[in-house]
């Protein structure tokens, strides 16, 4: 007869394996923690710009609301070339370094 644990039936047997930091080089923990990061505030940028869209298509023809929309659109774009850019230097740095 086989015994079966609650470890086993949940798919917990990982609690018994200990703990594993593992032998990743901190380097590129560091590069994929920047590229999560990156990530981020990527999606953050679109949700940003496509809230200034929907601002601006509700305006109803107020100027001030369209200049505050165009605004923030604008802000948003400066934000993503901003993030393309420190995306751009981490991999360069990523391949300069981790790459040895």
């Amino acid at each position: 007869m086989n015994n079966i644990t609650i470890q086993d039936l949940f798919g917990l047997s990982f609690l018994n394996s200990g703990l594993s930091l593992g032998s990743d080089d901190p380097r590129l923990i560091v590069a994929r923690l920047i590229n999560v990061a990156l990530g981020f505030l990527g999606i953050i940028t679109l949700l940003m710009f496509l809230s200034a869209g929907t601002r601006w298509m509700l305006s109803g023809g107020d100027e001030e609301k369209v200049g505050k929309a165009r605004g923030s659109m604008i802000s948003t774009i400066i934000g993503l070339v901003i993030i393309l850019s420190a995306n751009s230097i981490v991999i360069f740095l990523m391949n300069a370094f981790v790459a040895k």
